[in-house]
């Protein structure tokens, strides 16, 4: 079977497949869902008002999906294989990087919490330019520095 159709028609625990879900969330965006290499499939958003692309990725080995970063993790934790392995790679991540990323990360569950569910055309620019104010610095480089993390942490 097509990996991009397994991941899609993966059922959450809300009863939605990932594919409703994320139709649902994202509805307002560009949007894509695409097959990289063999078993690597990506659901790519494109925020008009961010500097980069925001990637959701999995990998589907033997008919096992695997969340390979980390806003797939957020949407399937069950697929969070590699823990041990990342955190390795996270300790190898400066501590003040990590604490901005950890800020925004937590941020990030807060308001999907409080929301009920995860709006990226809310909560994306607002935990973003929070964590700029917070940490003086420029919205751009904490934008970069969040991509930056995520590739380091999640092997990209």
């Amino acid at each position: 079977m097509d990996p991009v159709k397994i991941v899609q028609s993966h059922v959450l625990n809300n009863g939605l497949t990932l594919e409703e879900y994320f139709e649902n969330n994202f509805v307002q965006f560009p949007r894509k869902w695409r097959k990289v290499g063999e078993n690597t499939v990506e659901f790519i958003v494109d925020y008009p008002r961010l500097s980069n692309y925001s990637y959701y990725r999995w990998k589907v080995k033997e008919g096992v999906i695997h969340a390979l970063n980390g806003k797939a993790i957020q949407v399937t934790p069950e697929f969070n294989r590699h823990k041990e392995e990342l955190i390795k790679r996270k300790n190898e991540i400066p501590e003040e990087e990590m604490e901005i990323y950890n800020y925004i990360q937590d941020s990030f569950k807060k308001l999907e919490q409080e929301d009920g569910e995860y709006s990226p055309e809310k909560h994306d620019s607002l935990v973003l330019n929070k964590a700029s104010k917070k940490y003086g610095l420029p919205l751009e480089d904490v934008d970069k520095l969040l991509v930056k993390v995520e590739r380091k942490i999640y092997n990209l």
